[in-house]
């Protein structure tokens, strides 16, 4: 992947003590800040959402929320960056007598980075949206909702409650032994689960037996738990005259009770879910801290997680794109000096040329592979991925369209931020750029196919498989250069070397991609199916409930049916 600027370019930002020094103070105030910020919700609160009211560092697991945090901490840096590497061409337009405060220009967008100027509402936002992605990233709040989901499907064993002594409990006052053998959905079951599990999570609360629990967060939401109990203790008087309604007339139904009881329930799958995920170790299987209470559950099964694939694929792509360009400025300079060959103005000519195209094409594709994991996630949760035909599952051609488009208009801000850091600002150099969106285009829609073949077991041979992309990238490459030249004003003919070579580049993307993506998406799903060979796990009633329980590791019993 080549980088469209000038063959004569210097960087934007100015390298002196003052600016350096300024930059270090911006960063370590976008670093303090950010870690702060990122202990604040991103969810729409709603009136009866009570996960919204929990802290996202309880929605996830250490490991999740740390590695999040990490990142996001090192996106709001590399933004101040982009900003400082941008803001002395934009300074040079917009204000030319501000020019001279470009060496400290790094203090004042660290400050608008961190919402201290809140007069650029849409940079804020920015912000919002940066600290949202990475929540999302750690599966807050999906894994929550999805643990909860899981728990209020399992089915419940009543055994450990129905000794005499457990039943004397005040916690269990209102629960009669009819109530355990209440068939499942009605008021009687979920009295009885309720009083369950508020029973025994006040008990070892008490007694202190939460070794398979978050004691951090259930002294934090301690004053929830209390009011779960005392909402059950005020449905005792509800109990009572609904069986005796009930005895009148067999059918009864009360459903304000049964709202309460539901509501009661959820708020308890969500507090006991976070308290078990947080303290649950990497190898660890939580289902075994919910069998405890009673719930019927097999072994826990990991989450897929994407972010290795992206990261080692990626690597594999820069590895391949160096070597390439080093070879090529090596040849270069052996025919030149021979007299076989003149480079043309734009074929790379020293050292510094392969490392800049190689940072290109990681932070081009790099953004064309993250944006479409997020939009097929996306689509996943909505249950618009896939189209059901009969019994089988199949990808929607339509979706590969949707997310090129989105991979060319996020590669193409990549693209032209990182063009602005080595050189000026201009509308000719605004358009000129487009055309390489067409190449983080082609890589998005590849990822999406790749993973779809591996979820489908319908990949095709190794060959065509890493041809095609090799192919379609390489045929991308070899369209856009010329364009790229003509627009600039440059001549076609006279720099085919530069052509070929952008060509060569996007078949060697193309090609490194599909040799490690596939494969290891696939080694993945094989060490998955096996694990998940081994476990009793429910039949999914929709796509959307089978990509929220993929964020989190519940496995529920064959027989579950929702309370």
């Amino acid at each position: 992947m080549a980088t469209p600027t000038s063959p004569e370019f210097g960087l934007a930002f100015p390298v002196d003590q003052t600016s350096v020094v300024c930059l270090a103070f911006g960063i370590g105030i976008v670093a303090l800040v950010a870690m702060k910020k990122f202990e604040e919700s991103t969810i729409e609160k709603g009136e009866d959402d009570f996960i919204a009211q929990l802290l996202p560092k309880y929605l996830a697991t250490r490991e999740q929320y740390s590695r999040a945090l990490i990142r996001y901490v090192g996106s709001m840096i590399a933004i101040l960056c982009a900003l400082c590497f941008v803001g002395p061409r934009l300074l040079e337009i917009l204000a030319p007598d501000l020019k001279s405060y470009a060496p400290v220009a790094p203090l004042g967008f660290a400050l608008l980075v961190v919402g201290f100027l809140p007069n650029v509402p849409w940079l804020q936002d920015v912000e919002w949206r940066v600290r949202r992605f990475w929540h999302e990233r750690a599966f807050i709040p999906e894994a929550a909702r999805a643990t909860a989901d899981g728990l209020r499907a399992a089915n419940f064993d009543f055994s450990l409650y129905m000794q005499p002594p457990v039943l004397a409990c005040p916690g269990m006052r209102g629960v009669e032994l009819a109530d355990f053998q209440a068939p499942r959905g009605t008021i009687e079951y979920g009295w009885a689960r309720l009083s369950c599990l508020s029973h025994e999570l006040a008990r070892r609360r008490d007694a202190g037996e939460t070794e398979s629990l978050d004691d951090e967060m259930l002294d934090r939401y301690a004053r929830d738990l209390d009011n779960v109990a005392s909402k059950r203790r005020a449905m005792e008087v509800d109990m009572a005259q609904y069986r005796e309604q009930k005895i009148r007339s067999q059918f009864y139904e009360n459903d304000r009770l049964r709202n309460e009881i539901k509501n009661a329930l959820w708020q308890l799958y969500i507090l006991l879910g976070c308290a078990a995920r947080l303290k649950l170790s990497r190898s660890g299987d939580i289902n075994a801290a919910f069998r405890t209470f009673g719930f019927v559950l097999g072994p826990s099964t990991p989450p897929p997680k994407n972010h290795d694939l992206m990261i080692v694929g990626l690597t594999v792509m820069s590895a391949s794109l160096l070597m390439l360009a080093f070879a090529s400025v090596a040849a270069g300079v052996l025919f030149e000096e021979n007299g076989m060959w003149n480079r043309s103005d734009y074929f790379p000519k020293d050292a510094r040329d392969p490392l800049l195209w190689s940072l290109s094409a990681a932070l081009t594709h790099g953004v064309a592979i993250l944006s479409a994991d997020w939009m097929r996630g996306r689509l996943l949760r909505n249950g618009q991925w896939f189209v059901a035909i009969g019994r089988e599952r199949q990808p929607v051609a339509a979706n590969y369209i949707r997310v090129a488009f989105g991979c060319a208009v996020f590669g193409y801000i990549a693209l032209f931020l990182w063009g602005l850091t080595v050189q000026p600002l201009t509308l000719g150099f605004a358009i000129s750029t487009i055309p390489f969106a067409l190449l983080p285009a082609a890589t998005g829609a590849f990822y999406g196919y790749h993973l779809d073949n591996v979820e489908l077991d319908q990949r095709p041979s190794r060959p065509w498989e890493i041809g095609l992309q090799s192919f379609v990238t390489g045929c991308c490459g070899l369209v856009v250069a010329p364009i790229w030249l003509s627009l600039g004003g440059s001549t076609v003919a006279d720099n085919l070397d530069y052509i070929l070579l952008v060509a060569v580049f996007g078949s060697v993307v193309g090609a490194s991609l599909a040799w490690y993506l596939p494969k290891a998406a696939a080694e993945r799903r094989r060490r998955e199916l096996q694990i998940l060979a081994e476990t009793t796990v429910a039949p999914q009633r929709s796509e959307t409930v089978l990509s929220a329980l993929a964020s989190c590791p519940v496995t529920i019993s064959r027989e579950a049916a929702p309370v």
